[in-house]
């Protein structure tokens, strides 16, 4: 197994950095939904069960989303080259997140397909 460069920590840090903040916003969501539907029953025309319910079906997909992201960073960090991939989807959806994400996400391609020491720790 090749030597890990110190990009692939530094990103792989990053990418659990957000994980953890996104699952926190999905379990805040998936827990809350019931709080927020409460005080939207008179803007929104709609039972507060369905408003609650919603709320459950988002948080859950969300911190489904940020699992499934921290077990791919895990395997980026493992130096797994489908990693590499999946992040690189990823960070392609990312570009859209302007400005910093845009920023961000930019670095992050450019050190997965052309820094050189990571490049070579993928082959």
């Amino acid at each position: 197994m090749a030597e890990r460069p110190t990009a692939v920590t530094v990103i792989s840090v990053i990418y659990w950095i957000f994980c953890g903040i996104g699952a926190l916003a999905g379990l805040m969501i998936l827990f809350g939904g019931s709080l927020f539907a409460g005080m939207l029953k008179d803007v929104i025309p709609l039972p507060v069960g369905v408003i609650a319910g919603l709320g459950a079906i988002i948080g859950g997909v969300i911190l489904i989303i940020e699992i499934f992201m921290a077990w791919v960073t895990y395997q980026f960090y493992l130096l797994k080259n489908w990693a590499r991939i999946v992040l690189t989807v990823f960070c392609a959806i990312g570009l859209l997140s302007f400005p910093i994400g845009t920023i961000m996400n930019g670095i992050f391609l450019y050190l997965f397909w052309g820094y050189k020491p990571v490049r070579d720790a993928f082959k």
